[in-house]
């Protein structure tokens, strides 16, 4: 009897700012990997299409190093923002009217409140005062900066007002590219701040990086469908990804546990080598583990969920995960 064809191959490729990451895997095996200088794509894949003859499936892009060097080393080459807080009335002190993170408030360019909001249970703490939100939106339009967060007290419950003020803002600037907190859900004025100041500020760079990749991918092997890695162990298209690149933050994290299970053949505890210390992460029934939490690498929180990582201790596979396999990746 003939052999079963081999089954298509996937493609992991991980671009970094000084050097960049593809694997290819089939059948939870390592066929190739390799390596290059540099974040650009082309090369990576003109080398994967030409040294590997296998159909390949699809191919699952992390930009999240990338993103995050810019954010940390290159915030000058991220979009100004202009952030628009919708609460019951503006902060008492100029430090509360601050975001925290020091690497947050210096993506933010401008800072406007609109009275309103609501609480937990979706209840209006205020009426939204829509003079005041004119006269930010005649402020924004007056302004360079094109790049809008909107987030508003209870829009988790109650979207209500965040969406109208997001609605006036692309009314008074067409071209305005705003993201709205609601979108991520989550709980935390801060946290949500976070997340929807990084998202507005990378908007750019992301879609620079994504242009690339599809290019690329497009030359190297045609008809391949790319998806990009997210933070939570998933992925999703070019396209969302350029509307939600906040998403991609710590996918290198979560690609490599998910990888990891992937060869290991399953559900696994994976120990991942970080100097100094190393840390260990669980995949459960083939997904990452993951929850809201503090991005570890900008020490600041976010409501879209990562890979939840944990400091490894002397025996990383006790526990309630000790009854599955040690992976070292």
């Amino acid at each position: 009897m003939p052999g079963r064809a081999a089954p298509p191959a996937l493609v992991g490729v991980s671009l970094g700012p000084a050097r960049s990451h593809a694997v290819v895997i089939q059948n939870r095996s390592v066929i190739t990997s390799l390596s290059v200088a540099g974040p650009d794509p082309a090369e990576l894949f003109a080398r994967i299409a030409s040294e590997f003859r296998l159909p390949v499936a699809g191919i699952v892009v992390d930009i999240g190093r990338l993103l995050l060097e810019r954010i940390l080393r290159q915030p000058a080459e991220l979009s100004a923002v202009a952030m628009i807080r919708v609460v019951p009335r503006p902060a008492s002190d100029p430090a509360l009217g601050r975001h925290p993170d020091d690497v947050i408030e210096r993506l933010i360019t401008q800072r406007f409140t609109v009275p309103g909001g609501h609480d937990l249970f979706g209840h209006e703490l205020r009426r939204l005062d829509r003079e005041a939100l004119s006269a930010v939106c005649r402020e924004i339009a007056a302004h360079p900066a094109r790049c809008v967060a909107v987030v508003a007290a209870g829009a988790g419950t109650q979207p209500r007002h965040e969406r109208e003020v997001a609605d006036a803002v692309q009314a008074a600037v067409p071209d305005a590219r705003i993201s709205a907190a609601h979108e991520f859900g989550g709980q935390g004025l801060a946290a949500r701040e976070a997340t929807v100041v990084l998202n507005a500020a990378l908007a750019t760079a992301a879609q620079d990086v994504l242009d690339g990749c599809e290019r690329a991918a497009q030359r190297a092997m045609p008809g391949v469908p790319l998806h990009i890695a997210r933070g939570d162990g998933g992925w999703n298209s070019a396209s969302r990804l350029r509307v939600l690149p906040v998403l991609g933050l710590g996918a290198t994290d979560a690609l490599q546990l998910r990888g990891a299970a992937e060869v290991a053949g399953g559900d696994c505890r994976v120990l991942l080598r970080r100097t100094p210390h190393p840390v260990v992460g669980d995949v459960r029934r083939g997904l990452v583990a993951v929850r809201p939490q503090v991005l570890r690498d900008l020490d600041t929180a976010l409501v879209v969920p990562t890979a939840t990582l944990a400091r490894a201790g002397p025996d990383p596979g006790a526990g309630p995960a000790g009854d599955v396999p040690l992976v070292v990746a």
